[in-house]
């Protein structure tokens, strides 16, 4: 029972990874506005992480943020600077309090 859990997380990680390399795609389509607004979203969203979330799953969360950095940062370089604060900052305030 438990390997089939595992498995479940892995696929859905997995899966959710090609999706957010889609959905960047997808959004360096749009307007350079477009792009602020996910990095807006992701900057506001790198709060104290739930109390259920586990270590790697807040792990995770950085990494996609590190990616929506790489493939947004030229739409504002201001924003841009504030996710890249946010993501230097996020393991190092919270991983601890978890």
């Amino acid at each position: 029972m438990h390997f089939t859990w595992v498995a479940m997380e892995v696929m859905a990680a997995l899966e959710k990874e090609s999706n957010l390399d889609g959905n960047l795609a997808r959004i360096r389509q749009q307007p350079r506005e477009i792009w602020m607004v996910k990095m807006a979203d992701r900057i506001t969203n790198l709060q104290r992480p739930p109390k259920n979330w586990m270590p790697d799953k807040i792990n995770r969360y950085r990494e996609e943020a590190i990616i929506i950095h790489d493939r947004l940062k030229e739409g504002s370089e201001y924003l841009a600077g504030r996710l890249l604060k946010k993501v230097n900052d996020y393991p190092e305030r919270y991983q601890e309090e978890n």
